[in-house]
């Protein structure tokens, strides 16, 4: 889902946690970002996968 940009910079977050799920809220902004300002379900859910949390988690 996320642009080849934006999921470099992704990558590049998550490399920098050790944990995924503390690379929640920046990844988060990302996705935001790459969507016009908008979060919808299939985002969040997307964002919960890349973390490894459940989507609980990221709404």
């Amino acid at each position: 889902m996320f642009s080849k940009d934006i999921l470099t910079q992704v990558e590049n977050l998550l490399s920098r946690y050790p944990i995924k799920q503390n690379a929640l809220i920046p990844i988060l902004l990302l996705a935001q970002q790459e969507n016009e300002g908008w979060l919808t379900e299939k985002w969040m859910q997307h964002v919960a996968d890349i973390c490894e949390v459940p989507l609980t988690h990221v709404e």
